[in-house]
């Protein structure tokens, strides 16, 4: 790899870093950000199934960054020792009230 390939390839990276930080991103750097696609995303806008804002003419899709990564983490899911410990706190209630 020649030196003018490190350097472009070091750039990318640092655009990427700022790009992601922005507080308002566009559909390309919401791509970016989720790794969803372009399309997948403007499906995804057309159902209402993602925080997203227009512009005043609609022409333009707009994202706010914090709310992205909300979305993207809202469905968490448990580990097994969660379950576990859910499984037992369950139980132990439930025989409580049958006493």
């Amino acid at each position: 790899m020649c030196e003018f390939e490190i350097i472009l390839k070091k750039l990318n990276v640092l655009e990427e870093l700022v790009t992601t930080q922005k507080p308002v991103l566009n559909i390309d750097e919401c791509a970016r950000l989720t790794g969803l696609s372009k399309s997948y995303i403007y499906k995804l806008t057309s159902s209402k199934r993602i925080p997203h804002y227009t512009s005043m003419g609609g022409s333009h899709l707009f994202f706010k960054r914090d709310e992205l990564l909300n979305w993207m983490t809202a469905h968490r899911v448990p580990t097994m020792d969660e379950i576990e410990a859910q499984a037992i706190s369950y139980v132990n209630k439930t025989k409580l009230k049958t006493k």
